[in-house]
């Protein structure tokens, strides 16, 4: 193996190709480690909410524990493979599985678990059985009796005491009987909650957790007896790789807000360990991320994950342009584009939603029917309101909403970058290029369409009030007749049966009068007409 030249922080070193060639040996078990941390994740997800307690759980536990002790034989299997395809044949599976007791310790937590769960669930069984035998005492202690003291000598009267007596007895037992039951179904039923609760809460608080620290002590030794087996038939040099230390580099790292000369510092860091995922992100976290630097990172495989994190840190700190240009930079050269294609994607939803309310804009400078959905957007969705509002009212609601759109920082800024094009804003036949002169001239446009507009529904609203004033007169009228009717029929006296007909017969067609009257008046048409507007 030889050595690769890469750069850090504006530093050359010579790292050895085993470094490498380690990292790729690590990414062996990655698909492994993922198949692990997703079958922890569902059996924790289904365990916290479905796990009863009952006879089946040893044979539960047993399958459990033999899932992820196949795990484990399936990582040993998949570094057998590799060895088999570099030539080491002598090695097998349970080699490899003996240089760690993880398949025994599942095992051994598996059943200690089991144990747990059964020493509280015999607490859990005595604890209901205390619940019942109270239940009993306390039922039972409602059966007192009649209270009744028999003092006589006839037989008759004795005997019909002594059915009464029983009678209340057997009453009273009956009753306890039910107070006993409806006692047992509910310390039953707190028990049968309490140990369903008690076995997820082993599960998922004991049993998994400590499954987790098994397997991620499995990988780290099961590749650590791999990673051996390479050296003793030559097939890795070890020593050249020996002297690094991730953990001490990485302990480093949480230092580094108390060192003055942070660019030293990571060098030195580097020097410790140069693959640690940590160091370039910290390297981008305090502004000093560079191309070369990023390279590295991308030659040990963390570009993927960098670069995700790089989009983040663009995100969060975009008004802070000189931290972020170098980003966007990398970003380009690392997507084989161009930085003004970076940008674009960083701003495509700000772009386009000015673009678009300034398309608003001028469509409804040139449309009535996109006038009046700008209208009821922008000036009130309700007509009869926007039908009395006077040319300094509608001047005021253009200049602020035109205005709030961008502004005349970020206008520059996106001109400048090449993101915004002033063509693509301003009004038709325009040559405008300063956002001020642009809006300007979209107020002025927007203001006579939108005064058109006011005034016509003005005249709308006009026609329909006169036509519902008189709508309104006339149903007073005919309301006031029905009225009269209805007052003379109140008058008359009770066998006063055919002129009581004949006027119910009256007020009954004025009424219909009335109300065909009122669906048919012009009023309504008229109100249609303003609601409609330019629709």
């Amino acid at each position: 193996m030889g050595y690769v030249t890469l750069k850090f922080l504006g530093k050359e070193y010579q790292i050895s190709e085993t470094v490498n060639e380690f990292l790729h040996y690590d990414e062996l078990l990655t698909p492994m480690r993922s198949k692990i941390i997703q079958t922890l994740s569902r059996d924790v997800k289904k365990d916290a909410t479905g796990l009863t307690f009952g006879d089946h759980m040893p044979d539960y536990m047993m399958r459990n524990v033999g899932v992820y002790q196949k795990l484990m034989k399936d990582c040993a299997d998949v570094l057998v493979n590799k060895l088999f395809a570099l030539g080491i044949y002598d090695v097998t599976a349970d080699n490899l599985l003996e240089t760690t007791t993880a398949i025994a310790d599942v095992k051994e937590l598996g059943m200690a678990s089991l144990q747990n769960m059964l020493s509280e669930g015999r607490r859990f069984v005595e604890m209901q059985n205390a619940g019942m035998e109270r239940a009993y005492r306390s039922a039972a202690s409602n059966i007192t009796g009649s209270g009744l003291m028999v003092f006589t000598s006839s037989i008759a009267t004795l005997m019909l005491h002594s059915v009464v007596e029983r009678g209340i007895l057997m009453s009273q037992a009956k009753q306890a009987d039910r107070e006993y039951e409806e006692a047992v179904r509910a310390i039953n039923a707190s028990t049968r909650r309490g140990l369903d609760k008690m076995v997820s809460e082993v599960m998922v608080k004991q049993y998994y957790p400590a499954v987790m620290d098994i397997l991620m002590q499995f990988n780290l030794k099961i590749t650590s007896a791999f990673l051996v087996e390479l050296a003793q038939h030559n097939k890795f040099d070890f020593a050249s790789i020996e002297k690094y230390n991730m953990q001490k580099a990485e302990q480093m790292l949480t230092n580094i807000s108390r060192v003055p000369d942070k660019v030293e510092f990571l060098q030195q860091i580097f020097d410790v360990c140069p693959f640690s995922l940590e160091l370039y992100d910290t390297c981008l976290t305090q502004d000093l991320l560079d191309v070369e630097t990023f390279e590295t990172a991308e030659y040990f495989g963390f570009a993927d994950n960098l670069v995700e994190k790089m989009d983040g840190y663009v995100q969060k700190h975009l008004q802070n342009k000189k931290s972020v240009k170098p980003i966007v930079a990398i970003l380009a050269k690392y997507r084989k584009t161009d930085e003004l294609a970076i940008w674009r994607n960083i701003y495509r939803d700000t772009i386009l939603r000015i673009e678009n309310t300034y398309k608003i804009f001028n469509l409804a400078i040139e449309r009535q029917s996109d006038l009046d959905g700008f209208v009821r957007q922008f000036i009130d969705t309700n007509i009869s309101n926007v039908a009395r509002k006077n040319e300094a009212d509608i001047s005021k609601l253009l200049s602020n909403t035109v205005g709030s759109v961008v502004s005349q920082e970020r206008y520059s800024e996106f001109i400048e970058m090449g993101l915004l094009h002033p063509e693509n804003i301003r009004v038709a036949n325009s040559s405008s290029v300063e956002l001020s002169q642009i809006n300007a001239e979209i107020i002025n446009e927007l203001t006579v369409v939108t005064m058109a507009y006011v005034e016509e529904a003005s005249r709308r609203l006009k026609l329909y009030e006169e036509s519902k004033a008189a709508l309104d007169k006339e149903i007073q009228t005919m309301q006031s007749e029905i009225d009269r009717l209805k007052a003379e029929k109140d008058r008359l006296g009770f066998f006063a049966f055919s002129k009581k007909k004949e006027l119910s017969l009256q007020i009954e067609h004025k009424e219909k009068e009335r109300s065909a009257y009122e669906k048919t008046h012009e009023s309504k048409r008229l109100w249609n007409e303003l609601e409609k507007m330019y629709r």
